[in-house]
């Protein structure tokens, strides 16, 4: 056995040693596979040990047939009195089994290997912060107001829930550990892209701009896939590579997706600084491939953790139909605050004053007026039909669905001055059509915590499988 483990490393270390090193090492370094110790030391440092584990169990069964073996040496025919005939009988069975148990044994030791990795190598973040946390840090004025973010006070954090984003450091500080699988609860998308790059000394800036273009998988290749990119990061540029067929990329489509999410694609804030995009160029290798150049990472003045909250608003029922008819597309503006006053008193009415009409919001979505724009549409519109959608929203879902039944029902016969009688003023294409969406969210924070280190804010556990 150790006469074959030489020859396979005399035959795979001298005769083929561009098999074993990687492209960029340096010839005037030491070559990791100059040695068999340097190999065993890999070996041996296999997160998974499936390896050693089947080297482990060939030497067992080796040693076991070469034990056998021995029967057939004079030791066994005079000391032991066998024949060779008999030694041979024993030896032979023992030689079969070796052959037989090394590919089980193999598959074996993988799968043991697997399990190692799995059982030891899992770490979890948890980001949702505890109500006292978050209050402490109100009190001391460390929950700072990102731009129109909405106004908070103290008692906020008991009726919500709320996450911190984390940055690359607590990412960073597994992987120094030793663990392969990191489940992170809420991190900015491109920290997960950046953490071992950043950790193993590359250029920030181009580090972060190339996570920013990989985040999102091939959403800036044309057309947009849901599939990956390769990314090569380098000294001075990264490239970046579409992987699906008939897909490709350009300067323009690579250069574009900084505008997502984003309100200023040139300088975009992370945790620990804001990459700054103002001088990257985005060259066109190939069809497929775009270098880009000249980012920069600017660091924070101090270390945040944006904070998103959301909290409960109500249940809600909505309902959705659509109009036709000039006339009532015309009077819709002004019938709406009219119906709006009929259904405050239809609640008090049909509840017996236990519900209050103030605790209700009732709402009308009139698409094709500008409601998209939201009052901000450049030219007046002149809509042949409309899409209506209403929302209820009630303190609980049954006071919901009640009071969009007669909501439904009353906007279908709106009064309409220009014809007489009872006249249908919504179609609705479902029947009833009435539909509960359930508990409905809002968000309610858009801050970040200040002066806080990059790990404080995270709680990490170890899972087992």
């Amino acid at each position: 056995m150790i006469v074959m483990v030489a020859l396979s490393y005399r035959f795979l270390g001298r005769r083929h040693p561009k098999a074993l090193r990687r492209e960029d090492t340096n010839t005037d370094q030491a070559d990791p596979f100059s040695s068999p110790w340097a190999v065993l030391k890999d070996l041996v440092r296999e997160p998974s040990r499936a390896r050693l584990l089947l080297m482990a169990g060939i030497f067992c069964f080796a040693g076991m047939w070469a034990a056998l073996r021995s029967l057939t040496t004079p030791y066994g025919t005079e000391v032991l009195g066998m024949t060779r005939g008999a030694a041979g009988g024993i030896a032979l069975p023992g030689a079969i089994a070796f052959l037989i148990c090394v590919v089980p044994l193999a598959y074996l030791s993988h799968r043991l290997g697997e399990l190692l990795v799995i059982r030891y190598g899992i770490a979890l973040f948890v980001a949702d912060q505890p109500a006292e946390r978050l209050q402490h840090l109100y009190d001391q004025g460390r929950i700072r107001p990102l731009a129109n973010a909405p106004v908070i006070e103290r008692k906020l954090f008991e009726r919500s829930h709320t996450v911190a984003m984390m940055g690359v450091e607590p990412i960073q500080e597994l992987l120094r550990d030793g663990y392969d699988v990191i489940l992170a609860g809420r991190a900015s998308d491109t920290a997960l892209f950046a953490a071992l790059p950043h950790l193993n000394g590359a250029d920030p800036g181009l580090t972060w701009h190339m996570a920013k273009t990989i985040e999102c998988g091939a959403a800036c290749a044309i057309p947009p896939d849901a599939n990956g990119l390769l990314a090569t990061l380098r000294d001075d540029h990264f490239d970046v590579t579409t992987l699906a067929d008939g897909s490709r990329l350009t300067p323009r489509s690579v250069a574009a997706h900084t505008l997502y999410e984003n309100a200023d694609p040139f300088h975009i804030a992370e945790p620990s600084g804001t990459l700054d995009t103002t001088h990257a160029t985005y060259e066109a290798v190939d069809e497929r491939t775009v270098r880009v150049r000249g980012s920069r990472c600017i660091e924070a003045d101090g270390y945040t953790n944006k904070l998103e909250g959301a909290e409960l608003v109500g249940y809600q029922t909505v309902i959705v139909g659509g109009v036709r008819d000039k006339v009532v597309i015309e009077r819709l503006p002004e019938l709406l605050p009219m119906a709006k006053k009929y259904f405050d008193a239809k609640v008090l009415d049909v509840f017996g004053g236990r519900v209050d009409p103030d605790t209700i919001d009732i709402n009308y979505r009139l698409y094709g007026t500008g409601t998209v724009l939201a009052g901000t549409e450049p030219t007046p519109l002149q809509p042949q039909e409309l899409g209506v959608l209403i929302t209820v929203t009630a303190p609980d879902q049954g006071t919901a669905h009640a009071i969009s039944t007669f909501v439904a029902h009353a906007s279908s016969h709106l009064p309409i001055p220009e014809y007489d009688g009872l006249v249908s003023t919504l179609a609705y294409p479902y029947s009833p059509p009435e539909m509960d969406r359930g508990p409905l969210y809002r968000f309610a924070l858009s801050h970040v915590a200040t002066g806080v280190t990059p790990t404080e804010l995270f709680r990490t556990t170890t899972e087992e499988l």
